[in-house]
């Protein structure tokens, strides 16, 4: 059968089979298993990364999948699909609403196509690199102007990401903004792209947390880069800052002191 979805369209369908999946186990009894990483897992992922990968084997079914839970590769050319069916696996398990369903579509090791669905609250962001952003079919684009660095709040998902070297990094730059604060998972970015005052520093990041960010921060006018300030590529380290461009090399400088 022949479907003509386009990517960005396939994108935001796969995202939301996921989160309609994992919403059945949401604020429910669910094991969880510690990964190697010492990461949690559920049965939620697990069957939401499933359902996803069912229709995108029915989509686009020349395509390459990589996921979270059942891994895959990610080569240099071709086209491969990123997914991470729960990201902010321990907001779900602890009832915390701001976790989110990631998919990503890497052309030749390049983000091309993003979505990022928040279930809880029915947020659906999506971006593709050179046409723009999205969150619930209202255009996303950042003030060109923004306010002064002080009233930013440097965000992280938790402290434990870091290196020692990193973390005094991370505080160096949060003594120039407003506070620190340790929230939000992929939910922070969208509503960075919403024009939130959030400049969110991490480090420790696999390939299904950030390349479905890239396009809808980028587009949304947002840096979203390694903290040397390249693209991300799935070669990239796992240390990201997405900020205003106004602020990138200042906070660039600061996180290579």
């Amino acid at each position: 059968m022949q479907h003509t979805h386009d990517d960005t369209t396939i994108a935001q369908m796969v995202a939301r089979v996921g989160g309609q999946t994992a919403m059945r186990y949401f604020r429910q009894p669910v094991d969880i298993i510690q990964k190697g990483d010492d990461s949690p897992v559920t049965i939620a992922d697990k069957n939401s990364e499933q359902a996803m990968r069912d229709l995108l084997s029915e989509l686009r079914p020349n395509d390459a999948i990589y996921g979270e839970e059942m891994g895959g590769q990610v080569p240099s050319k071709g086209r491969v699909w990123v997914l991470d069916p729960i990201d902010g696996t321990r907001s779900f398990i602890t009832g915390n609403p701001n976790w989110g369903v990631l998919v990503g579509l890497v052309v030749d090791g390049v983000p091309q196509i993003g979505a990022c669905y928040i279930p809880y609250c029915n947020d659906m962001y999506h971006g593709q690199m050179g046409v723009g952003a999205w969150c619930n079919g209202q255009k996303l684009m950042v003030n060109p102007n923004p306010m002064p660095l002080e009233q930013y709040y440097t965000i992280a998902t938790d402290p434990k990401i870091f290196s020692p070297h990193e973390f005094a990094r991370f505080e160096q730059l949060g003594g120039q903004t407003k506070h620190i604060r340790y929230q939000g998972d992929c939910a922070g970015y969208c509503w960075a792209a919403m024009g939130m005052p959030n400049i969110i520093c991490e480090a420790g990041l696999k390939i299904y947390d950030f390349v479905a960010l890239a396009p809808i921060t980028i587009m949304a006018g947002l840096a979203f880069t390694d903290w040397q300030g390249q693209p991300l590529t799935k070669d990239s380290d796992g240390r990201v800052i997405c900020c205003p461009p106004q602020y990138h090399q200042q906070i660039i400088r600061i996180l290579n002191q």
